[in-house]
């Protein structure tokens, strides 16, 4: 009988890296993440006719306008600019201005040129001809400008669906053009986004088109793992995100969801034969709630929110832009070749939709005219052309130069948005965060930048401190905030296992209180979504799959703690004295918790170590006990607290490389299965494992980290970043890690060894030189600013006290 490892347990998860491999390229990136999704993906059964199933009544249940029927909605035939033969014999006699269905229930097809397949040599099908005048298209773009059209006559039909803020328009911009934001060049062929300029922090769902058969594996659904990854990466607050798979031949619509467990597919449905379902995922998607698309509910943003970034990751200075309502886009000339990412085993599911060469959306700058004063700008590099003679259409007087075809289907519903009565609740989109990712500096100011809700207190958010990026794992965001004149430290993150591990954090704190070094529990929450039900990943799983061997044991719960004191981290030391003076506090910390409370941490990494400051001095203080335990007889432990892995101590990372090359040689399957699994493997682990990895920390910060500050050693250009240590140590191949761990640390080369000296060296001196330089500034120096602050906060305690 054949067993698999499970990968949850077993596998290297991309969030188990401080940084990402470096890459650009969208097919490994694919890879990795459809490596990370291994059996975790379940897939909906099909449910009776007019259903959306199981899943999308879950998620949408937030929404609840009622929607028009199909059959009602009408459109003015103008606004038809892709038609077929069908179309035409059937409106011969109408006027431009007439208003038509825009669904034909005797046919079961939309009045809509919609593509069917693809049309020998590149050209326009005959399925989907454009009116004189407007810009000849590709498949993605006639599904952009179909879906917003779509959108306005539901939102003509029913003005309870507009809100001033209902401002998401669907745009082919970037299905040759990658989103910006990133270095891996994804092209989604469609995305859903209410900002002018989409990015991965501001796109909300995207979309993805092939005429092949929906398969688990397929090249569409390996690019929407990737379009999850980056969605989940650059806004972490989100518990899920959604991309919509329009397959065979553009009919059948699937619904994926992405979160922290895995992934959930839903049933298909028809797009021609099944309207009103098509009707309500389109009208969730665009007007309802952000807790539809999978934002938490609980937390609220009023500006931009940089996001900080890992340890060692040089971002490049530029300024965050404002989340401003979508609105109608300037035409300029831009000249691009899309550079295709083929896939040899895919060659025989057809071209996908982003094989057609065509130009990018141009873009309206935030300077140009308001929804309002909205008008078409001619294109300089769109000439007028005459009409075709084997268009069916006549030329039309009021079109002399190309229409943009995305501008002529979202300029209509922004004009009845901004028509929307102003004032009142608009509690569809009341906890909508509006930040925008990147680009972000390094260092932002803490000030209030939005609000969480947590045991129905009301938190001011001043800062995000950390985030983990990965698609499969805890989700983690860390933020500083206040109430009542007191600053915490919020843990916002996604717990796997039962109850009893959900609890194993809050539990080990409890065991840990008192203990110097260790953050103290102020409260915590298991975090409920808006219908007051636990936010458990497990409840949007259909019964009769949920319980699939190969996912059992992977849900995650979402859990918020509340901590005190406030800390920063460790490469953020101010004097050197500082730094040596924190690693010491740590290790007192470790050995007290064995000697003294019988616990082994498990999870000692750079992210883990902080300083924090107190009245008289600071101190060493290590966080994150989500995997510590109590010390076993035999020393041996579930392999889920295994820490990060450039941090992992060399035997611990053997272990560990043994059992990922047993778990490589299953077949990978993408979706779950009842294959038998072999049980969650044991390490053996103690101790000293914890001491070595902050040893590793130690080194990672003498020859990252050129000062105090945060301060990043400029690496020669010639130094690839895989030949520098400790970069070396980040790869998901753990023999790899192993192997050069082995010879980094445990060879007597003379390069290493200089190198680490090196480093130290450099370390010293510059601290000795900051110290120096800082001292001759005196009260405007940070570390003379920070004595002064410590002096006020033990002034401010006397007088409480007093």
């Amino acid at each position: 009988m054949a067993y698999f490892y499970r990968m949850v347990g077993d596998g290297i998860k991309l969030a188990s890296l401080i940084l990402l491999p470096e890459l650009n390229d969208v097919p490994t990136m694919n890879k990795l993440t459809s490596v990370e999704l291994d059996r975790s993906v379940t897939t909906e059964p099909q449910p009776e006719e007019d259903s959306l199933g199981y899943l999308l009544p879950l998620i949408f249940k937030p929404f609840t306008v009622p929607i028009p029927l199909v059959a009602k909605l009408t459109i003015k035939l103008s606004k038809i600019i892709y038609r077929n033969k069908h179309i035409n014999n059937t409106f011969r006699l109408n006027s431009p201005d007439n208003m038509v269905p825009l669904y034909d229930t005797n046919a079961g097809l939309w009045n809509w040129g919609l593509p069917l397949s693809y049309p020998n040599g590149g050209g326009v099908a005959e399925d989907c001809i454009p009116l004189p005048g407007v810009e000849k298209s590709t498949h993605e773009e006639i599904f952009a400008t179909f879906i917003n059209a779509f959108a306005t006559s539901m939102a003509e039909s029913q003005l309870k669906l507009l809100t001033p803020s209902a401002t998401r328009i669907w745009s082919a911009a970037h299905s040759t053009t990658p989103v910006e934001g990133t270095e891996i060049r994804c092209k989604p062929d469609l995305v859903l986004s209410d900002d002018i300029k989409p990015k991965w922090g501001n796109i909300r769902v995207c979309a993805e088109l092939t005429v092949s058969s929906y398969k688990p594996a397929q090249r569409l659904v390996r690019a929407a793992d990737t379009q999850a990854y980056l969605l989940l990466s650059n806004q972490p607050w989100r518990c899920f995100t959604l991309i919509l798979s329009f397959t065979s031949g553009y009919n059948d619509l699937r619904v994926l969801l992405y979160d922290h467990s895995g992934g959930i597919v839903s049933p298909y449905c028809n797009i021609n034969h099944q309207p009103n379902i098509f009707a309500q995922i389109i009208a969730t998607v665009i007007f309802g709630s952000p807790e539809c698309i999978g934002y938490d509910a609980t937390i609220t943003f009023w500006k931009n929110v940089p996001l900080p970034p890992p340890p060692g990751a040089h971002m490049p200075g530029c300024h965050p832009f404002k989340n401003l309502p979508a609105r109608a886009n300037t035409t300029c000339d831009m000249s691009i070749t899309p550079s295709l990412d083929v896939f040899p085993e895919d060659l025989q599911e057809g071209p996908s939709s982003g094989a057609l060469k065509h130009k990018p959306m141009p873009l309206r700058d935030s300077s140009h005219n308001s929804r309002e004063e909205y008008s078409i700008s001619p294109s300089p590099s769109s000439p007028s052309s005459p009409s075709s003679p084997s268009s069916p259409f006549s030329p039309s007087p009021h079109l002399p130069l190309p229409l943009p075809p995305l501008e002529a289907t979202s300029a209509s519903l922004l004009n009845l948005v901004s028509r929307a009565p102003v004032g009142g609740d608009d509690s569809s989109f009341s906890a909508t965060p509006h930040p925008s990712q990147y680009p972000h500096t390094p260092q932002s100011p803490a000030e209030p930048c939005g609000k969480i809700c947590i045991n129905n207190k009301i938190y001011t958010i001043q800062k995000i401190l950390f985030t983990t990026k990965g698609l499969v794992g805890h989700g983690t965001v860390c933020y500083l905030v206040s109430l009542d004149k007191r600053e915490f430290i919020i843990k916002d993150h996604w717990v796997q296992g039962d109850q009893d591990k959900v609890m194993n954090e809050i539990k080990m704190l409890e065991v840990m209180h008192g203990v110097p070094g260790v953050p103290k529990l102020v409260d915590y929450w298991i975090v409920e979504r808006s219908d007051g039900k636990v936010d458990r990943m497990k409840e949007y799983c259909h019964p009769d799959v949920a319980d699939a061997t190969s996912i059992l044991g992977t849900y995650r719960t979402h859990v918020c703690l509340i901590m005190e004191p406030c800390t920063r981290p460790l490469t953020e030391f101010q004097t050197l004295r500082e730094f040596v003076k924190a690693l010491r506090d740590i290790v007192i910390v470790q050995r007290t918790a064995v000697l003294e409370r019988n616990v082994l941490h498990r999870n000692c990494s750079l992210y883990n170590a902080m300083i924090v400051d107190e009245l008289d001095d600071s101190k060493g203080m290590l966080i994150d006990w989500e995997f510590a335990v109590f010390i076993s007889e035999n020393g041996e432990y579930s392999i889920g607290g295994t820490g990060t892995i450039p941090f992992m101590s060399h035997r611990l990372l053997a272990q560990v490389a043994d059992l990922q090359v047993q778990a490589t040689k299953q077949q990978s399957r993408k979706s779950s299965s009842n294959t038998p699994t072999l049980p969650i493997s044991r390490v053996s682990q103690s101790y000293a494992d914890d001491l070595e990895s902050l040893f590793y920390v130690f080194i990672y910060i003498c020859i990252k980290y050129s000062g105090p500050h945060g301060e990043e050693r400029q690496e020669p250009a010639k130094d690839p970043p895989h030949e520098i240590l400790p970069d070396s140590w980040m790869t998901l191949d753990l023999n790899a890690c192993k192997l050069k761990k082995n010879i980094s640390l445990f060879s007597s080369t003379k390069e290493n060894l200089k190198k680490f000296a090196v480093g130290l060296d450099d370390l010293v001196k510059h601290s000795k030189h900051v110290a120096e330089r800082e001292s001759s500034i005196g009260t405007e120096s940070p570390i003379s600013m920070h004595s002064a602050n410590l002096k006020q906060k033990r002034a401010e305690a006397e007088d409480e006290s007093g």
